[in-house]
């Protein structure tokens, strides 16, 4: 999905530094909301809580990072 909104930059506008910021910002805005859809699946169904840390990388961080990153990209186009 993350690729196909990004195609239109390469596909129509044929300008690969859009397509792949789009690429990067459409990945991390899925993957955020998956993860807080998990998380309410989880809330929902008693499941409890689930670290999501893979040696020494945790996603929250990470995503964290990403996420802001993404916002003030969008910020600085307007």
């Amino acid at each position: 999905m993350a690729q196909l909104a990004a195609d239109f930059w390469m596909d129509t506008v044929g300008d690969r530094d859009c397509y792949q910021t789009a690429v990067e910002e459409n990945t991390v805005s899925m993957g955020s909301a998956a993860l807080n859809i998990a998380r309410a699946i989880r809330s929902e169904y008693q499941l409890g809580g689930r670290t999501l840390t893979f040696g020494a990388w945790n996603i929250d961080d990470f995503m964290r990072v990403e996420i802001r990153k993404v916002k003030e990209r969008i910020e600085r186009r307007k």
